[in-house]
């Protein structure tokens, strides 16, 4: 069984170390973070009850305590499965794209960055649960906090882009381009639209980032 704590926040890693595998949750904590996750998309953060997710999950308010402490807890619980989930469909693209022979790193950022916004069409129930503004306190720094982690860390990975003030910056602006895209793509209602919208978003991004505009 794991218990997750404020400082242990399950299916993240600290920005840096996206890769690290999150703790396994066992059936009854998934069941409580599925429950949280139709809940505060639905309510937003404050006007969620605990009481309630508890009920519908079918256990006590002192069993979900135990597993996520308290009520930001358990937000951040819900958001951070959501982004780890969506820094494995990265690795999972960029890796398939390896394996088939693409070892050119501009065109990998560019895969990596396809798989990142389309998985904010498969979970666009958490992207909107992020815009409603009713958050815990804090929140909003720490998303983007690791939106320009995952930015910083494929660029340095991929691109190879010289030390200093000006890759901060793009970095910095790029990474208000991608949440801003990710919000695009979740307001779409088809994934057809979804997609012409991802293209729209990598275009974007290929005349924004050095090199990007030649590769495929």
């Amino acid at each position: 069984m794991t218990r997750v704590r404020n400082d242990e926040t399950p299916g993240v890693a600290a920005p840096g170390d996206p890769a690290e595998a999150p703790p396994v949750l066992d059936g009854t904590a998934r069941t409580i973070l599925q429950v949280a996750r139709t809940t505060f998309a639905g309510l937003g953060f404050h006007k969620a009850s605990v009481a309630r997710i508890a009920e519908e999950a079918g256990v006590s308010v002192g069993l979900l305590y135990y597993h996520f402490t308290n009520k930001e807890g358990l937000y951040r619980a819900v958001w951070s499965d959501y982004q780890q989930r969506q820094w494995q469909d990265t690795r999972q693209a960029l890796e398939s794209a390896r394996e088939s022979g693409q070892d050119d790193g501009r065109a990998l950022f560019l895969v990596g960055a396809r798989a990142y916004l389309s998985h904010c069409w498969d979970a666009r129930d958490i992207v909107h649960m992020a815009l409603n503004g009713d958050l815990p306190p804090g929140f909003s720094a720490e998303d983007r906090a690791l939106s320009r982690s995952w930015l910083r860390l494929h660029a340095e990975q991929l691109l190879d882009l010289p030390a200093g003030t000006a890759t901060q910056v793009l970095v910095e602006m790029a990474s208000a381009a991608m949440g801003g895209a990710c919000r695009a793509v979740a307001a779409c209602t088809t994934r057809a639209e979804a997609d012409v919208v991802v293209d729209a978003a990598l275009d974007v991004l290929r005349r924004m980032v050095p090199g990007l505009a030649d590769a495929g």
